[in-house]
């Protein structure tokens, strides 16, 4: 396939990604402007500034458009993330199909699809940490090697959005993307077009694994596979902070005073990444174990048991080391003295580091006293 050519331009001051396809395609996109099914050599990622307001956004797109001499029939698409840094652009071959992807992404406004917006202030606080760096919105531009049927394009944006997903839910996201995300799938005019292009497919696989690549590329560019700080992490897999004071007040006897204590003490780690990243990491390790339940024979499920309890017992001395600050605790004694963590929903791994959080708070909390 011809590779398109990649370029960076500005308009106003903000960096806009122009993809040049070197000859007419057919393009099918939810785009902003010129979007819908169409024809064109050209698309554009175009920055906008954060919470972008504006009468007329088809009409300020095709002022950019003409500003930066794009041709009309041009098709562009809008993000607020930051286009110099989270461009990703490049190539996939499966057996003997290759497909061009490009991306731009993040992750503020995210969102698990058919969700309703609950949990507002907390989500939003949550939103406004993760979009400090980076602004929302993931933009996916596909190129297909072959011309396509209507129903091959709708069939690709399947895999297209599927392999999306897939690429947050490995950074240990259980959002399905941001409330504008949009997405095109270009492909050469022909007569003879393949009418199938899902993930079971030589096409669909190219373009999935092309996508899943640069989603993650581009969310690692700018620092979107990180969740903020522990607390945030532990509110998204179900453990709230009034839980963990729960957990620590009932395994070492703080009485509700004692409570307000933890309260401040657990507040003052927000900012150890450390803490983050090991709480971060556990999450994502249990989601793989838990995949792998059920596809392997019963003695291998036996041995990975073992195996996620030994991560998680030394995650669980890690993260005690990492908030008391003592370096003189026993790595080879377990901390099983106090009662091991259970919530529904928490496998051994991030059991074990609310166990360690535990234990080094309980030492923080005696060492000030």
């Amino acid at each position: 396939m011809k590779i398109p050519k990649c370029e960076i331009l500005t308009y106003e001051g903000y960096d806009v990604a122009v993809i040049r396809l070197g000859e007419e395609m057919e393009i099918l996109s939810s785009a902003i402007f010129n979007g819908g099914d169409r024809r064109t050599d050209t698309v554009f990622v175009m920055q906008v500034p954060k919470n972008f307001m504006h009468d007329d956004p088809f009409s300020y797109a095709g002022q950019a458009c003409k500003a930066m001499g794009l041709p009309d029939t041009s098709v562009g698409l809008m993000t607020a993330a930051e286009v110099k840094h989270v461009f990703s652009h490049g190539t996939e071959k499966f057996e003997d199909i290759e497909v061009f992807a490009a991306v731009t992404a993040g992750l503020s406004n995210q969102v698990v699809a058919g969700d309703v917006l609950e949990d507002w202030e907390r989500r939003s606080k949550l939103s406004q940490r993760r979009s400090a760096a980076l602004a929302g919105t993931i933009n996916i531009i596909g190129v297909s090697p072959v011309p396509l049927t209507q129903a091959a394009k709708v069939n690709i944006m399947i895999a297209i959005t599927e392999a999306k997903s897939a690429a947050l839910a490995s950074f240990g996201y259980k959002e399905t993307g941001t409330t504008s995300d949009s997405m095109a799938i270009i492909s050469p005019a022909g007569e003879e077009r393949e009418p199938y292009s899902g993930t079971g497919t030589p096409l669909g696989i190219a373009m999935a694994r092309a996508v899943k690549f640069h989603v993650r590329d581009s969310l690692i560019k700018r620092g979107d596979n990180a969740h903020g700080n522990y607390l945030d992490i532990l509110a998204e897999a179900g453990i709230s902070k009034d839980m963990l004071i729960g957990y620590i007040s009932g395994c070492f006897g703080s009485d509700k005073n004692d409570n307000i204590g933890l309260d401040e003490i657990l507040d003052g780690l927000t900012d150890n990444r450390d803490v983050a990243n090991m709480t971060q990491f556990a999450v994502s390790a249990d989601l793989i174990f838990e995949r792998l339940t059920g596809e392997i024979e019963l003695d291998a499920q036996s041995m990975m048991d073992e195996v996620s309890k030994d991560i998680a017992n030394t995650l669980k001395i890690k993260i005690c080391k990492s908030v008391s600050g003592q370096t003189d605790i026993n790595v080879q004694s377990p901390i099983y003295n106090k009662r091991p963590f259970k919530i529904k929903g928490a496998g051994y791994i991030l059991g074990g580091i609310v166990e360690g959080l535990a234990e080094g708070v309980s030492i923080l909390k005696n060492t000030k006293v």
